[in-house]
């Protein structure tokens, strides 16, 4: 059986929306905490400590005193992909004719994502 682009495209999202499952319920559930290898290894923080520990108490629901300031950033831009990541894939399951268009709105998608992140280290 050959798969169409748009059956290989919710393939990939698929797979995309099961590890952001698979990050969020690690997150969630792990007694194992990360430690971050910068501050084990050379003594300072990298400009990413803290995001575990922040993600894991936004997936609570508790946006109070996160030890990285840029978390927020990093939460919004994960949220939004995978917002969009799901909204696409049920547009392209009901209209596959809507591909190239959706396509183009992933990358757009992509590029925000991006500039949020980015936003905060400025």
């Amino acid at each position: 059986m050959k798969l169409t682009n748009s059956h290989k495209y919710l393939l990939v999202n698929g797979i995309f929306i099961a590890l952001y499952f698979a990050g969020i319920l690690y997150l969630k559930y792990s007694p194992i905490k990360i430690q971050c290898y910068y501050k084990s290894h050379y003594g300072f923080e990298c400009p990413t400590c803290g995001l575990t520990r922040d993600f894991s108490q936004f997936l609570s629901l508790d946006f109070h005193s996160p030890l990285n300031p840029t978390s927020y950033y990093y939460f919004a831009a994960f949220v939004l992909i995978f917002i969009t990541r799901f909204l696409h894939s049920l547009i392209v399951y009901r209209k596959p004719h809507q591909l190239k268009s959706i396509i183009f709105l992933d990358g757009v998608v992509f590029v925000f994502s991006i500039f949020i992140v980015v936003l905060g280290f400025l």
